[in-house]
């Protein structure tokens, strides 16, 4: 609930009172794969955090399984700012049934290439509503094929921060084998 964003804003801000941006992680929708809903979950959750931090920020909303393809949504791909790298990965292109679109794979190699060939330095901060994870019922298989990308860019010197939202591992249904996230 809105009262809950604002609550760890606030704690937030008492550490930190300005901020380069938000990276959110998905599911804005209260009713799944509704554009309306999806679209008033992303204006909602914008107007908290410019509520308590300044409009100007860099926000990027990636896309949940419970959201529709909207016009709010951050685009799949580099988003890089001044201060970090940024590439972002929506639903429709890394999806809950573990399907990984190969034009973002592509995408996603030749700026992980860009960067260790540039020799960056900064942070890159990967984003997507999915862990990094499988398990035994054959779920997120295409998840590999990140965490190689990933992994080879970090052993070629990159310093990246992977960043997800669809957090399953709080116990209620490990029994599926939500508990198994790597990161």
């Amino acid at each position: 609930p809105k009262t809950n964003v604002e609550n760890i804003l606030a704690q937030i801000k008492e550490d930190y009172s300005a901020a380069h941006g938000f990276l959110f992680g998905g599911d804005y929708s209260q009713i799944i794969n509704n554009s309306n809903s999806t679209t008033s979950g992303i204006k909602e959750l914008k107007g908290v955090v410019q509520g308590v931090y300044d409009t100007g920020m860099e926000e990027v909303y990636v896309q949940g399984n419970h959201d529709a393809s909207v016009n709010d949504l951050t685009a799949t791909g580099d988003h890089d700012t001044d201060d970090y790298g940024v590439f972002s990965i929506n639903e429709d292109d890394f999806s809950s049934g573990g399907n990984v679109s190969s034009n973002m794979l592509t995408d996603l190699e030749n700026y992980l290439d860009r960067k260790v060939s540039e020799k960056y330095k900064k942070p890159v901060f990967v984003t997507t509503h999915l862990p990094l994870h499988a398990t035994s019922r054959g779920d997120n298989t295409g998840a590999s094929e990140i965490f190689t990308l990933l992994n080879e860019a970090g052993e070629s010197g990159l310093n990246i921060i992977f960043l997800f939202g669809h957090n399953h591992s709080g116990g209620y249904d490990d029994f599926l084998g939500a508990g198994s996230v790597y990161l």
